[in-house]
C-alpha cells in the first residue's frame, strides 16, 4: 500500500493518485526496485484541496 499525502493539481484533475511529477518519481523508484505498480494499492490521504486560480493553473492554498 502506498499513500500519497495530498493530491496535486494533476492528480485532482485525473482523479487518481501519483499521476503527476510525484508519480513519475514513484514509477522510476518502483522500476529500480523491480516492483510492479499494478500489484500495489495506491491512494491519497487527502482527496480535496483548496486552491487559488492563477490563469489556467491551480495553486494549492495553505
Amino acid at each position: 500500500m502506498l499513500v500519497e499525502e495530498q493530491s496535486g493539481d494533476q492528480e485532482k484533475l485525473a482523479g487518481e493518485p501519483f499521476v503527476g511529477p510525484a508519480g513519475e518519481v514513484l514509477n522510476r523508484a518502483l522500476a529500480q526496485a523491480e516492483i510492479d505498480r499494478s500489484q500495489l494499492y495506491v491512494t491519497n490521504a487527502v482527496k480535496h484541496f483548496r486552491f487559488v486560480l492563477e490563469g489556467r493553473r491551480r495553486r494549492q492554498r495553505s
